[in-house]
């Protein structure tokens, strides 16, 4: 079922936001209400790129348990990731961690530095059958000393 979603996605122009088979629930999009924090660590800054590792913490403020799919893509071309989460599953009221090692050009590690940030997509498959998207609003929290 992945390979039948990841093609509707791609028809839609979503090609980065494929969707993993998710339990049928009744989660309307007006109804997801996620946010989160993330924070870049272990930075290696070089002219044209940086590697980073990339942490996200993903609060689920809504009614409703959602299952589906987590990417961070690039900001203007969704159909690149940068990293891939995989298929999550956030209770109402709770939270998931993630975290990647990616290599981001530097332009874009510049915005993160500065006022932007990172596009993170859940997406995730309706009742219908439509593949749905949503994209977490993030803030950026300092990352914690080693311990």
């Amino acid at each position: 079922m992945t390979r039948k979603l990841w093609m509707a996605a791609a028809a839609a122009g979503l090609a980065a936001l494929s969707v993993t088979s998710v339990r049928a629930q009744e989660v309307k999009a007006d109804t997801i209400k996620l946010s989160g924090t993330y924070s870049l660590e272990n930075v290696s800054v070089s002219d044209e790129s940086v590697s980073l590792t990339f942490k996200a913490t993903i609060i689920n403020n809504g009614d409703a348990s959602v299952d589906g799919y987590l990417k961070l893509a690039e900001p203007n071309n969704l159909q690149r990731p940068m990293a891939d989460f995989g298929s999550v599953s956030i209770a109402s009221g709770g939270k998931t961690d993630v975290d990647a090692n990616v290599d981001v050009p530097r332009s874009v590690y510049d915005s993160w530095s500065g006022t932007g940030q990172p596009t993170i997509h859940f997406a995730w498959q309706d009742e219908r059958g439509d593949i749905l998207v949503h994209r977490v609003p993030l803030s950026r929290v300092q990352a914690r000393p080693p311990s």
